[in-house]
């Protein structure tokens, strides 16, 4: 409990520098003070990237939207595209997680009942093949491929003031 408060502590401290940045960078002459908001709640999801305490992609773009989302209906839609398209990814990645986890304990049950005098190929022909653990860790990787995409797609689009809605997204809060 002693290590939470911190680290909230943390990301409101950080999220109070990247607006205050945002205000610098992301004030192009063409562009209304809310294309900017919408883009900086986009933009807060790379945090999870950068900060590696779970929850902090949903955190960021959470904070910003709770801010901004009065200040008009876009950056109230792209706020809880935002939110949605994180927590989605979130739930996608706990899936995948618990597969794997499944599939390794699988694994090490069936290592455990092995012979001591089996050969170490034997072993890892068994660790590769099992499964297919690796095929699901690749799913990770393609997941946060996708995401990082979809989220500069989304941050783009939000830049041109265009409406947009994100992909493979959850819509948890309407």
């Amino acid at each position: 409990m002693c290590y939470i408060v911190p680290v909230f502590r943390y990301i409101f401290a950080l999220s109070i520098n990247i607006y205050n940045l945002s205000k610098f960078i992301f004030k192009p002459m063409n562009t209304s003070d809310n294309d900017n908001k919408a883009v900086l709640i986009h933009l807060s999801a790379f945090t999870g990237y950068l900060i590696w305490f779970p929850l902090v992609s949903i955190i960021m773009p959470l904070i910003f939207w709770q801010a901004f989302k009065k200040d008009n209906s876009f950056v109230d839609h792209h706020g809880k595209e935002a939110v949605n398209f994180n927590l989605s990814f979130f739930i996608y990645n706990l899936i995948i997680g618990a597969i794997v986890t499944v599939l390794s304990f699988s694994t090490i049950l069936k290592l455990a009942h092995l012979d001591s005098d089996i050969e170490s190929s034997e072993v890892l022909n068994l660790i590769f093949s099992s499964s297919g653990i690796f095929i699901f860790i690749f799913s990770f990787s393609i997941l946060g491929i996708i995401k990082l995409i979809l989220i500069i797609l989304a941050t783009v689009k939000a830049g041109q003031g265009e409406m947009y809605r994100y992909p493979l997204t959850i819509r948890l809060i309407k």
